[in-house]
């Protein structure tokens, strides 16, 4: 669940993207899982969903490590992926799920929010599903 104000706006060649709409400080946490927010899919779930949230899915969605498909509700789904990312995850100690996204810089208002999608999904972790710039 997003904790700061964001808001959309389109990037080229990627569609749309996450901004900051107010400062973020190093180290401040911009969303954080929230399971009675967000949605969690079992890979059963997954399995039998039709093609068309299959896709959605596929899109927005992040494979967790235990086999489980995390979906952010919020705009945070919009977060681009970058090489150099202006945020970081930080994962629970044993599981390795994340737990919250955090700045690792100043974020001013107006600037994209983004992260490394290999950080944050199993499935990136082993392909991005794309070519990173």
């Amino acid at each position: 669940m997003l904790t700061v104000k964001t808001r959309l706006l389109p990037v080229e060649g990627k569609g749309l993207g996450l901004f900051a709409d107010e400062e973020i400080r190093p180290g401040q946490a911009w969303w954080i899982a929230d399971e009675n927010f967000d949605r969690v899919f079992s890979p059963g779930e997954v399995e039998r969903a039709g093609p068309l949230t299959r896709a959605f899915l596929d899109k927005f969605a992040t494979l967790e490590p235990d086999g489980t498909t995390y979906l952010s509700v919020d705009d945070a789904r919009f977060t681009n992926h970058a090489d150099t990312p202006n945020s970081r995850a930080t994962k629970h100690p044993t599981t390795g799920a994340v737990l919250s996204m955090e700045a690792v810089a100043a974020i001013s208002a107006g600037q994209e929010i983004t992260c490394d999608y290999r950080e944050i999904c199993c499935a990136c972790a082993k392909d991005l599903g794309f070519t990173p710039s």
